[in-house]
């Protein structure tokens, strides 16, 4: 998994390696049963979660799938996160799996706290779209991509970091949803209240 996803703007892999479930595959996992037979698996072999066991593996009540996406309740890497279509399956999926280790009012409790925080970026990136738009319909910026240092700002609030957070919600990596995620939104939000105040008021001369 990790030769995809990984890096500043989908470092799930660090996330996964900074989570309970990844700190329990690094210290432990050369002493879990990798052996099992397919449709078998329980936490008799292997007793924290994976990135197989979250979005393939059959375990807990949920079979086994190809389709990576089929257990997301959101679409993550977008600017702006909307529900998937059928999100309410994909989410009974994965709480399926879940259920393999955690009790029903930890998972309610953390699926609340997670889509809250989903919708707080969410926030926060239309945010940064009211600073830049109004710039963008005052002929302020240019028509070209990435010739300016706003634009690379806007782009990373949530293409970087937005996503970041996000993905640290939901994968339980507490560093990735706050200094590398959360606090460089803030960051950036605050360069891009800075920038656009400058180009206003050079406009305004």
């Amino acid at each position: 998994c990790n030769a995809c996803h990984i890096g500043p703007d989908h470092p799930q892999w660090e996330i996964y390696q900074e989570s309970p479930h990844g700190i329990s595959y690094m210290t432990g996992g050369h002493t879990w049963n990798w052996e099992a037979e397919p449709g078998t698996l329980t936490t008799a072999d292997i007793p924290a979660a994976t990135c197989a066991t979250c979005h393939i593996s059959g375990f807990g009540t949920s079979e086994s799938t190809h389709d990576v996406g089929d257990r997301l309740a959101w679409y993550l890497f977008a600017p702006q996160s909307t529900r998937r279509p059928d999100w309410e399956g994909n989410l009974a999926r994965m709480q399926g799996v879940c259920i393999a280790c955690h009790n029903q009012t930890f998972i309610d409790s953390f699926y609340a706290a997670a889509d809250a925080a989903t919708e707080a970026v969410n926030d926060w990136v239309v945010e940064s779209d009211a600073i830049v738009n109004p710039l963008v319909e005052a002929g302020l910026l240019t028509d070209e991509p990435f010739d300016q240092p706003i634009d690379f700002t806007h782009f990373e609030l949530w293409h970087h970091w937005g996503r970041t957070a996000k993905f640290g919600v939901w994968m339980q990596g507490p560093d990735y949803v706050q200094w590398h995620g959360a606090y460089e939104i803030l960051s950036d939000l605050a360069e891009l209240r800075e920038i656009a105040a400058e180009l206003q008021g050079e406009h305004s001369r």
